[in-house]
């Protein structure tokens, strides 16, 4: 069973090359970034697995870290565990 991070990836991936309109957008990368808690007081329960899921979508579902040949670079972000932050 596919998890629910697996196909947002999946999903971010496949609709990335739809919002880029320049000459220019065609060579260069695309950035997929999740949003977590890295830090503070949820690291260690859904931070954690949050991140685990997101780096096992992209090993599994993007390989060499290019799609349809453009590479893409995988950023992360840190909420601290407060919705504000985000």
């Amino acid at each position: 069973m596919i998890s629910k991070n697996a196909l947002l990836l999946a999903a971010s991936i496949a609709i990335a090359p739809m919002f880029s309109h320049s000459a220019s957008a065609e060579t260069e990368g695309v950035r997929i970034g999740l949003m977590t808690e890295l830090t503070g007081p949820w690291v260690t329960g859904s931070g954690a697995l949050c991140k685990k899921g997101y780096e096992l979508a992209r090993k599994t579902l993007v390989k060499n870290d290019m799609y349809a040949g453009r590479k893409l670079s995988f950023v992360y972000g840190d909420t601290e565990g407060v919705g504000k932050a985000s």
